[in-house]
């Protein structure tokens, strides 16, 4: 392991760890839209209320999200890109730490999804911020969801 990797490694916020409840989300229908998720599941999405366990550990980065479109993902910082399939595409999923924040970059034949996770200063909230690139013309489309620790 080089000192890199080390440095790269120990930079993953071990206070992500813990469980945390959706309490506000701006842009999230026009982003669903843009990506062709039907009217109805877009609604369903908009009115709940998720919860998103997070887990830090060595290189891997766990996310837990229960919801209407439930998932389980684990990432590896820094790592090879991983193939991660949900209910309607493949993704080559990537991770790494930038000042703080866990970055996800997950790309399909469609685009590709940026996912920056990141918390306030005392931990008790965490941001997630996605933005979605379209191969076919280069626009972009995004969307923030605000947790609060459970």
């Amino acid at each position: 392991t080089t000192n890199k990797e080390l440095n790269r490694i120990m930079a993953i916020p071990t206070n992500f760890n813990g469980t945390f409840k959706r309490v506000k989300q701006e842009g999230m229908d026009d982003f669903l839209k843009a990506q062709g998720a039907p009217w109805a599941g877009r609604k369903a999405l908009l009115a709940e209320k998720p919860s998103c366990t997070l887990t830090a550990d060595g290189n891997e980065f766990r996310v837990v999200l229960k919801s209407f479109a439930a998932s389980d993902t684990t990432f590896y910082i820094d790592s090879d890109p991983v193939e991660c399939k949900t209910k309607n595409t493949t993704f080559m999923d990537t991770a790494t730490v930038v000042d703080g924040k866990v970055v996800v970059t997950r790309v399909n034949d469609d685009g590709k999804l940026v996912i920056e996770r990141f918390l306030n200063e005392d931990g008790s909230k965490l941001t997630a911020v996605s933005t979605y690139t379209f191969n076919k013309d280069g626009k972009s489309v995004s969307m923030t969801h605000y947790f609060d620790r459970k």
